[in-house]
């Protein structure tokens, strides 16, 4: 068997952090550049030929979006006005995007949440409005990955070209990993910050109090 087409241990280790850093970043936790650099490694990878864990490092980038995404929608058709509180009282989102939101998302579903999510800032939102909203769900998740699979196609393509560019470089998974560390330091103080931070827009579910 070719080494391109092993998973190894790294590697492997790669695909969960960057499942972990996508569905976190649905969430409304900043990756911080960790999916974007990941993904160009991927890139890098297929043209060097480990066609493998290029495809693996895709496939957990897309899951990870489908599972953070999905969480969100369906806690906003479980709880989405509590929800919603404690997202404004957390400054994660703020009330005046709503109408605008609102506004997008009365026409069909797949395309409306395609285009709220492309928005900077409004991916979160675009989630938690649509859960509120009630959207069928195969048309949230299609709205889901249309501008998912644009951004990849992207930062994937960026990826090979440098390893054209760039022939005589080589990273290995275990390279990548000793320099993801650093970003994944950064994920995890976001993630504390973002669990331990309170308002008291947050506490008492008031959307008034989001600007602070």
């Amino acid at each position: 068997m070719r080494s391109g087409f092993e998973l190894t241990t790294p590697g492997s280790v790669i695909l969960v952090i960057v499942f972990v850093a996508q569905a976190l970043k649905e969430m409304g936790i900043p990756s911080f550049g960790l999916t974007h650099t990941i993904l160009l490694f991927a890139g890098y990878q297929l043209v060097s030929g480990s066609i493998l864990l290029g495809v693996a490092v895709i496939l957990s980038i897309c899951l990870g979006s489908l599972c953070g995404a999905g969480l969100v929608f369906n806690l906003a058709r479980w709880k989405g006005d509590r929800l919603l509180a404690g997202l404004v009282g957390q400054g994660l989102v703020k009330p005046e995007a709503m109408p605008r939101l609102q506004r997008i998302l009365k026409g069909p579903s797949a395309i409306t949440v395609a285009t709220g999510r492309s928005i900077p800032g409004l991916m979160l939102p675009t989630s938690l409005l649509a859960g509120m909203l009630d959207i069928p769900a195969s048309g949230f998740f299609t709205g889901v990955l249309i501008p998912l699979a644009l951004w990849v196609s992207a930062i994937v393509v960026t990826g090979g070209t440098l390893k054209l560019v760039l022939p005589h470089i080589a990273i290995s998974p275990e390279k990548l990993l000793a320099l993801l560390w650093p970003l994944i330091g950064l994920v995890g103080v976001g993630t504390f910050l973002h669990l331990r931070k309170r308002t008291p827009g947050a506490k008492n579910g008031k959307l008034g109090n989001a600007e602070d």
